[in-house]
């Protein structure tokens, strides 16, 4: 029967070669987070509240974390953004500095050493803000009428329903008190006031009316 003589250094060598190969088998190279973008909600005229949730770090550490924001769709940190913190989990953010009336596209967004990852785009409009509104001169004064003019200032985001002019004998008139609307599409426009009694003192405002309000 032939010998058999073991190698002890060669046999060293195979395992832990086999021991690297193994070890180097089970680490696995980090990809992008993983997240989602949740709805907004206390949507102003002005702003609103957005968030998102980190579900996967992608085996990195999550650096970076929040919500970019823009009027065209799939925004990202090229356009508006907000940072909230770091790692992963649910956050969320106030995105101020927005125009009235106007639709938003909103996604989430993560960051780690492998690069940036979005969640799903989310969609939604700004309330409307109630207009402005200026009054000017009364001019063309008799025993029984007068002309007043106003000039809306700001629109609020939305077309004008109704504007013109109202007067009383007390101050601060409203609409509850007399008043003439005006049809005229020019943000500058005057109203004839009428049914005024000789020697009596009016005081006049001029108003404007959108879906935000009624502002005088």
């Amino acid at each position: 029967m032939t010998g058999y003589r073991k190698l002890p250094g060669l046999f060293l060598f195979a395992s832990i070669l086999t021991g690297t190969l193994l070890m180097s088998g089970c680490v696995e190279d980090p990809t992008l987070p993983v997240l989602t973008t949740d709805e907004a909600i206390e949507i102003t005229t002005i702003s609103a509240t957005v968030g998102g949730n980190v579900t996967e770090d992608g085996g990195a550490e999550v650096t970076a974390r929040g919500v970019c924001w823009g009027t065209a769709a799939m925004p990202a940190l090229e356009d508006n953004f907000k940072a909230s913190g770091t790692g992963s989990g649910e956050f969320s953010c106030i995105i101020d500095g927005l125009d009235p009336n106007t639709e938003y596209y909103a996604r989430a967004y993560a960051e780690n050493s492998v690069g940036v990852a979005y969640g799903n785009e989310v969609i939604f409009t700004t309330g409307i803000a109630p207009p402005s509104v200026t009054t000017g001169q009364v001019t063309g004064v008799t025993d029984n009428s007068a002309i007043c003019s106003g000039t809306v200032t700001y629109n609020g985001g939305a077309p004008n329903t109704e504007k013109g002019i109202c007067w009383s004998n007390s101050p601060d008139p409203d609409l509850d008190d007399s008043h003439v609307s005006v049809t005229t599409g020019s943000d500058t426009y005057s109203g004839t006031l009428t049914g005024l009694s000789s020697g009596t003192r009016y005081y006049a405002r001029a108003y404007v009316k959108n879906e935000g309000g009624t502002a005088y």
